[in-house]
């Protein structure tokens, strides 16, 4: 044999080699996995793929590989339940479905701005799927759509489809645990509903309160995974940060390479950076906002580049007062009393939910009430103290209003 065919030869052992590598440890890693969800694995051999299948918390569960178009092959993730019997059919929205809608194709919107730019929804009922789309089911899906993309959601199935073969066990573990949750959230009328009040505290910026809300609403179900998500991350936003470690170091155990969990884990166990005041105002909130959300981003990522790039920043913005609250003492601010303020500040652009609008949670002096109107454009001055991913708030602290008229005829 020549030198060539020989090294050819050699070429082709080694890659057999490598392959056969690979697949043991494919084999093994979903071994693993199928053994620490008490579940069934199948077809485990050299030749041929592995598939596991069995029930956890009563719902069917499997996790396959696939054979796609154009010789892609990836893990294909199902969660069965009984069927919901609305027509359902729920997919995140993309330029396909928005075509799709062009000619015909049904979207019922459910009056949540987060979610209907996120989701395309079917249904043969739209006054019962906006019912059953309840305040914390529809944070939940947010969430979930999120940290992992390529979801369809049906009367009876969860389909999460990988982008390719998933070779890790801790990560198959995560993902069909996080999916379960999902399922037993659209299953149980009951764990829908206990968090509908902290996330409706949140959205209007009492983050104090939302954090009261779900910790009671989550300590009679302490293994749902979408609420325990939500409550840590409340706690740490409301400056529980104690808290929300325990709470994210004890979904880490669970789930520990879920996106959400993994990353707000690491978020609460670092050290907070220092604020660093700016000298000068910063005038232009679409700029700051388009950094911190317009992009696709997990809001652990938006927190963490919140306090590396805009904490303790001055800033001078105009926006649309949307409400208007007194309060005697307030948790968010740690001082009272104040009149607290909810400005719209800019509306940007974000794949995943569509145009977003972006408000600014401001504590003015109480005598400020009188001049904050509802619908009314506003200047204020202030610093920036937080920013709330999730919902896209931005708190400002020692909010002053702007006499612009004042200002132009000095």
């Amino acid at each position: 044999m020549g030198i060539f065919p020989f090294l050819i030869f050699a070429g082709i052992v080694m890659a057999i080699i490598g392959a056969l590598r690979h697949r043991n440890a494919y084999r093994v890693a979903w071994t693993a996995a199928a053994d620490e969800l008490g579940i069934q694995l199948e077809q485990a051999n050299f030749l041929s793929s592995p598939k596991m299948r069995g029930s956890i918390s009563g719902l069917s569960v499997s996790v396959e590989t696939v054979s796609g178009g154009n010789n892609n092959t990836y893990t294909r993730y199902r969660v069965t339940y009984p069927s919901l019997n609305m027509g359902l059919n729920l997919r995140s929205e993309n330029p396909f479905t928005k075509l799709t809608r062009f000619f015909g194709v049904q979207d019922v919107e459910v009056g949540d701005d987060r979610f209907d730019d996120t989701f395309q929804v079917q249904a043969d009922s739209e006054d019962l799927i906006r019912s059953f789309l309840t305040p914390g089911r529809r944070e939940a899906l947010i969430r979930l759509i999120a940290s992992y993309g390529n979801v369809t959601i049906t009367d009876d199935t969860i389909k999460y489809d990988k982008g390719k073969v998933e070779t890790e066990t801790s990560t198959i573990v995560s993902t069909v645990r996080r999916l379960v949750s999902t399922a037993q959230l659209l299953t149980n009328d009951q764990k829908a509903t206990p968090v509908a009040d902290a996330i409706r505290a949140r959205l209007r910026g009492d983050l104090g309160t939302a954090a009261e809300e779900v910790s009671a609403a989550v300590e009679p179900h302490p293994d749902d995974v979408d609420d325990r998500i939500l409550e840590g991350e409340t706690l740490y936003l409301a400056g529980r940060t104690d808290d929300a470690k325990a709470v994210f170091d004890d979904l880490a155990e669970r789930l520990p390479n879920d996106p959400d969990v993994a990353g707000w884990s690491a978020e609460v166990n670092r050290p907070t950076p220092s604020p660093r005041p700016s000298a000068t105002f910063d005038t232009d909130p679409m700029a700051i906002s388009e950094r911190l959300f317009g992009e696709n981003r997990l809001s652990f990522e938006t927190n963490r580049i919140y306090e590396e790039e805009f904490a303790g920043r001055s800033v001078r913005w105009r926006g649309t007062v949307r409400r208007v609250t007194a309060y005697e003492s307030d948790h968010d601010f740690r001082n009272g009393p104040i009149a607290k303020a909810v400005i719209e500040i800019a509306t940007i652009e974000n794949d995943l939910y569509g145009n977003a609008r972006v408000d600014a949670v401001v504590a003015f002096s109480p005598d400020a009430q009188r001049r904050l109107v509802e619908g009314q454009e506003v200047t204020f001055t202030g610093t920036l103290v937080r920013a709330d991913g999730l919902v896209r708030n931005l708190f400002v602290a020692n909010g002053v209003l702007v006499d612009e008229k004042l200002e132009q005829s000095e």
